[in-house]
């Protein structure tokens, strides 16, 4: 029973940390899709371009912190202002 329990445990742990490990790889490329944006910004506003910099930077801190889901929710909002998917 305790060999079955610690099957199990340790299964969950790997599935866990695999979705986590997915998750971060996408705020990555996420980010990396901002930071491609941000090269092509020559007719965009100053402020926006500043503002969307700002998103991005946040973004990459909160990966950084392990806060996977408000990395993709900040990056995101960076993304709807440079109007990219």
């Amino acid at each position: 029973m305790k060999q079955i329990l610690y099957a199990i445990l340790t299964t969950t742990a790997m599935a866990w940390s695999g979705t986590a490990f997915a998750q971060a790889m996408n705020c990555s490329e996420e980010i990396r899709k901002v930071d491609e944006a941000l090269g092509r910004t020559a007719k965009m506003d100053p402020p926006r371009v500043e503002a969307v910099r700002k998103l991005r930077d946040e973004a990459h801190r909160l990966q950084t912190e392990g806060k996977t889901a408000e990395c993709l929710a900040t990056i995101e909002r960076a993304k709807a202002m440079l109007e990219i998917k």
